[in-house]
């Protein structure tokens, strides 16, 4: 298998992820995120112990989210042509 191609702009541009599969998988992270935190504060409020702090979900959602911003497909900028 040919690592540099799954690194290269081409392979971004036919298998990177669009902008609006990126912005449902941050409205995913974030709400699995807040879901967590709940239950997490719940948990401690009955006097159970958590391995986890409130916010480690959150912090581990926006790094993933900003590693898969990395694999976006690029934007395409068409110009328009003078009419010269």
């Amino acid at each position: 298998m040919n690592y540099d191609y799954e690194l290269s702009m081409e392979y971004r541009e036919r298998f990177g992820l669009t902008k609006g599969e990126l912005d449902y998988m941050k409205l995913a992270f974030d709400y699995y995120a807040q879901a967590m935190k709940k239950e997490i504060i719940a948990m401690e409020k009955d006097g159970k112990r958590s391995i986890f702090a409130p916010d480690f979900f959150q912090m581990m959602l926006d790094d993933l989210h900003n590693k898969c911003g990395m694999w976006t497909r690029p934007v395409q900028v068409f110009e328009e042509e003078d009419d010269e």
